[in-house]
Order: C-alpha cells, then structure tokens, then sequence
C-alpha cells in the first residue's frame, strides 16, 4: 500500500483527487495478480490493468490518511528553528536510494545567504499516521549561544520515513530546508554504489615485502570532492567484498589538508596520488574500529586521485561488513 501512499502524497500535491488513494489501493489488490508489479505495469497505473474506478471510489479518503502538513492550521507560532542566538547547524540525511551524507557548520563559516535560508526555516506539526518507505531524511540539530542543542526531523514530501531514527522531534517543513540544502555539495553515499571508478581489491599479498600496484584509474567519472566543503560529511559506500573507492579531489587552495574517514569498519586505506595519478603521496591505515587519517601537502591546486581501500580483516573471500561510512577533507595551519 505505500505505493498508493506515496501517488496520493503526489496527487494532493498537484491538486489531484483526493480520494485517489482509495481507489489505489482497491486497484492494487488487482494489480498483485497481474503476475510481478514491475516498473513496466505501474508506469500506465493500475487503472489501465484493472479498469476504470467508478464515481463511488472517488469520494473520500480513508481516515487513517493524513492531510499534507501544509493544509493543516497551525496551532498558533511555532518557534522559529534558527535565531538571533543560533550558533552551529547540523543536518545529516539518509535514505534507501541516497545513502547517506551531512554537512555541519558554526554561524562564522556560514554565508550570508545560508544565514538568510536558515532565517526562512519553518516549523509544521510533526505528521501522524501512515509511513512511507525509502524516502530522504533528515537530523537536524541547531546550537545555541549556551551551546543548547534542540534536535529537529524533515523528510521528503513532509511524510514520516521508515528510515528516521526518531520521529517524535519537532519537524521542519522540507519546503524551508531544501533551498539551504541546495548551498552545498555533499557527496551522498549513492555516488559510490555504481561502481563508476571503483575496482576491487584482490587478496592481499602473501609476501608482505611485495608492493601492491600503484596509479590512480583515468577518467572523469569519479565522484568529486572538494577543499571549498569543509562542512562536508560525505557518504561513501563499502560493499561486502574488499574494494577500492576513487574519487577526486579537487584541492582549490595549495596547503595541508586532514583526510580523514568516521564509522568504519573492518581495514581501511586512505591513499593520495599526485596530480597525474602516477605516484602515491602518502597513506594512512586503520583497522578493527580505528579509522585512518591522513595529513597531507598538496603543493598545487588540482584535481587528484584519492582511494579508499576497504580490506577484510578475514580475508577477501570472508563474509564482512558493508554499508555507509564517512569521508572528510579539513584545512589544516601551516607548521
């Protein structure tokens, strides 16, 4: 039933018949009979499978249905989320087809118009009712002078997600929060899950005086990170197998940079090539929990290659861990 869920979410949006759903999911049922309800069936809609619905089943939606967040009256003002005081944001997001990501940032980085889209932020009644599946969240927490957190939700289209850990905080309206999600570019996990410049890793050699092979893959396929994000929490995704993660990072001031990962497991590598991909610059190591970190000089702006090696503590051919972890790129003072 979410699929009907989530198409009288967009219906109601474009001023579509409310009683839609109903019909929905009445057609459903039918439609679970059409052999596998595969993306060729729902593109035509279930009406073109199970028939044309009548006048009756287009008269009022079932109650457990809740009404967007934005018909609803407000219960008097709602307290701004970001004020005067305000002094830190943080917003982290996940979802089923995103992954995750988070940017995080004191008032002093922000800039001006990030501070005026903070100064829009609308709270709405955190909804009730029914949950829709696989949708974008997100955590929002916003620091005070006093250093007083208050934790807030969103989720996409102002439903509740499966995925959020929390959903009795007080909720912001999507519609207020896109335009400052729109100030910066995180990477989300799913850049990594489709294995443009990624390769996997072969078993470890057994002489431990052999030197794997070095250079960075060409290509402009490569998910970009940037020095001018410090805020950026970027998702990476490491599947189950041992596995390289490229990337490129595009340093847009010469200087020392901390490349750092959060929440990995098993083995991680973290190396950085120079500009030609042809040499390796440094690396940093990290395993059973503790994450590498890597502090490194890059004399030039440019683009260059960065890998995240995932290796199995078992061995390649184990079972291990897999999901999202964190990458982060932070400037660093000169010596």
């Amino acid at each position: 039933m979410r699929f009907c869920d989530f198409l009288s979410l967009l219906s109601r949006r474009f001023g579509g018949n409310p009683g839609w759903r109903a019909a929905c999911v009445r057609r459903y049922m039918c439609l679970a009979r059409c052999r596998y309800l595969g993306l060729p069936l729902l593109l035509p809609l279930p009406y073109d499978h199970c028939g044309t619905p009548d006048a009756t089943e287009l008269t009022a939606e079932p109650p457990e249905v809740m009404q967007r967040p934005e018909t609803m009256a407000l219960p008097g003002a709602l307290p701004r989320p970001w004020g005067p005081s305000s002094s830190r944001i943080a917003v982290h997001s996940f979802g089923f087809w995103e992954g995750s990501s988070g940017f995080e940032a004191d008032r002093s980085e922000l800039t001006p118009a990030q501070l005026d889209l903070l100064d829009g932020l609308r709270r709405i009644p955190t909804p009730e009712g029914f949950i829709v599946a696989d949708l974008t969240s997100y955590w929002v927490d916003i620091t005070d002078s006093g250093g007083r957190v208050v934790s807030y939700r969103a989720a996409a289209t102002n439903v509740m997600a499966s995925d959020e850990p929390d959903l009795t905080l007080p909720t912001l309206d999507i519609d207020t929060l896109e335009p400052f999600l729109e100030t910066f570019q995180c990477l989300s996990a799913s850049a990594t899950r489709d294995r443009f410049g990624t390769t996997p890793s072969p078993e470890p050699p057994m002489d431990p005086s052999s030197e794997p092979d070095v250079g960075a893959p060409a290509g402009s396929e490569l998910p970009v990170v940037s020095t001018a994000s410090p805020g950026c929490f970027h998702g990476i995704f490491a599947p189950v197998e041992c596995h390289d993660t490229w990337l490129r990072l595009q340093v847009e001031v010469a200087g020392i940079y901390q490349l750092s990962a959060l929440d990995c497991f098993e083995q991680l590598e973290i190396a950085a090539f120079g500009a030609d991909g042809s040499s390796e610059l440094g690396s940093a190591f990290g395993a059973g929990g503790s994450c590498p970190v890597l502090t490194q000089e890059f004399a030039a702006p440019g683009t260059y290659p960065v890998v995240l090696r995932k290796t199995n503590l078992a061995g390649c051919g184990a079972p291990a861990a897999a999901g999202d972890f964190t990458f982060r790129v932070l400037p660093q003072p000169a010596p």
